[in-house]
């Protein structure tokens, strides 16, 4: 969380948005660093954020919005069922209800590689699907939902992808 809130800055201090923290985008792995350092509906520490920032007056509690953050994941369940609510977020959610919406993520690479893996096709070949995102890197992309077969199905336009900073490696 704090490297959003280092990257967002200037958009969370200027608009006054904030940041939503959603349990559906924790890493995928299962390694010890890979935990939530987060209770449920709360924040993991965030001691050096204020003066990272140089705001000593700060207010977490606003900056961040954590009702939907579950804590610890739910270890052995399949990633594609996170990886769906997250989709279905993306639409369904009352935050992004209502039409053309962006929505500014932020995670983990190998999340994003495995998102990129279910969500571009199996015909795709596309180096989102076997390389990471870089540190600190930024990726654009368009999501798109529709309807076959009577079910609701996600993509990721494979055309639409680009690298805003760093890129892939």
């Amino acid at each position: 969380l704090e490297t959003v809130a280092i990257g967002l800055w200037g958009r969370l201090k200027e608009k006054k948005d904030q940041v939503l923290v959603l349990s559906d985008l924790q890493e995928m792995a299962r390694n010890v660093d890979t935990f939530s350092l987060a209770d449920p509906k709360g924040l993991p520490p965030l001691l050096t954020l204020p003066s990272t920032l140089g705001s000593s007056d700060l207010k977490l509690d606003t900056m961040f919005e954590a009702s939907r953050n579950g804590g610890q994941k739910q270890m052995f369940i399949p990633a594609m069922d996170r990886l769906s609510s997250f989709a279905a977020w993306c639409f369904e959610s009352q935050e992004v209800k209502g039409g053309d919406t962006t929505v500014i993520t932020s995670g983990h690479s190998l999340y994003f590689r495995t998102f990129f893996q279910a969500f571009l096709g199996r015909a795709v070949e596309h180096e989102a699907k076997k390389k990471k995102i870089a540190n600190a890197g930024a990726v654009a992309l368009t999501f798109e939902r529709g309807v076959v077969d009577g079910k609701m199905v996600y993509r990721v336009d494979p055309n639409s992808v680009k690298v805003i900073y760093v890129g892939f490696e």
